[in-house]
């Protein structure tokens, strides 16, 4: 069995108990998706149970937290205005991606994000992580060898 850990931030159990649950669904379906996640950890007996928030009213709130969150990364700026020459982003994600922080979600206009000098940093900081996070993931894809090369150039 694989040892597990977490990434990005901490959940009520375990990584390991919650990768070794992960797999065993998946072994057992054949696959794995977000609804027999739920339907695994629905019991209270279940080793995922407390994973998940199973008072209706707050979890109602967390849900339109998170579609506020998806909206607000949704809206893009169409390429008509002079400086755009593709959609871009409206807000963009100015939380520090290893600031140890809970994220709360701190967005912001694009073009004040890139002209201040921390938001940009924060930004630059963020992208790079990123495009490690992408290396991590794809690095046994030797077709993007080049890619890999060039992420490795910024450092």
């Amino acid at each position: 069995m694989a040892a597990y850990m977490y990434v990005g931030r901490m959940w009520k159990v375990s990584a390991q108990i919650a990768g070794e649950e992960l797999e065993r669904i998946e072994s057992r379906d054949g696959k794995i998706t977000p609804r027999a996640v739920v339907e695994e950890a629905r019991p209270e007996g279940s080793k995922l149970h407390n994973v998940f928030e199973w008072d209706d009213e707050k979890a109602a709130e967390q849900y339109r937290l998170n579609q506020a969150s998806t909206l607000i990364r949704c809206i893009v700026v169409k390429p008509e205005e002079k400086d755009i020459k593709e959609p871009v982003r409206m807000f963009i994600n100015c939380n520090p991606t290893d600031d140890g922080q809970k994220k709360t979600g701190l967005y912001i206009n694009f073009r004040s994000a890139f002209e201040d000098p921390d938001s940009r940093a924060v930004i630059l900081a963020n992208a790079k992580h990123e495009l490690q996070v992408f290396r991590n993931k794809y690095n046994r894809l030797k077709e993007l060898a080049k890619v890999f090369d060039a992420i490795d150039e910024l450092g």
